[in-house]
């Protein structure tokens, strides 16, 4: 058939009849799947071609009833969510034991960001943790990114905090 086209609708049995399931075949002989609610609005749509999407409700893996706009639900001691390169993978785990974990499967360092940015906090495959710096050489390594720069303070718990320990950079690597 030609391309753009609709190879097979669906309507409800109403007496102003909508559609409610298209199959399309579009340009490049690629599919197009719609599923319609009652009043003719496009809520789902599987396009080999582009974009794919899920509009009015919640979707399940593992589960019939799903409580969020996705929930995954494994059995105990389970990985749920992994994203991969094909190489490098991060995962979400369920333990019974030790509640929820977030990292990677692979030997690889886990990162975390803000804003789109560098790596601010590493924590490595050693268990290691760097701030400022993905390659911490200690338990806990902190890096500033300019001198005359507080790398580390602590403050008391008062309703007005003040600093019970502060260690600072200071030009020509002093502190």
């Amino acid at each position: 058939s030609a391309a753009n086209t609709d190879v097979l609708t669906i309507v409800n049995n109403a007496a102003s009849p909508t559609n409610i399931f298209q199959f399309s075949e579009i340009t490049g002989n690629h599919a197009l799947i719609d599923m319609l609610d009652g009043a003719g609005t496009n809520t789902i749509r599987l396009n080999t071609a582009g974009s794919s999407y899920l509009n009015g409700g919640n979707v399940g893996i593992g589960t019939t009833g799903p409580g969020y706009k996705l929930t995954v639900q494994t059995g105990a001691s389970a990985y749920g969510f992994i994203h991969t390169d094909g190489t490098r993978e991060i995962g979400t785990y369920v333990n019974a034991a030790y509640g929820g974990w977030l990292g990677t499967r692979s030997n690889d360092n886990l990162n975390f960001f803000t804003n789109n940015s560098n790596p601010q906090v590493t924590l490595a495959t050693t268990g290691n943790v760097g701030i400022g710096t993905t390659g911490p050489g200690t338990r806990l390594q902190i890096k500033s990114s300019a001198a005359n720069t507080d790398v580390l303070t602590i403050v008391n718990n008062a309703a007005s905090p003040a600093n019970i320990f502060q260690f600072s950079e200071v030009t020509g690597n002093h502190a």
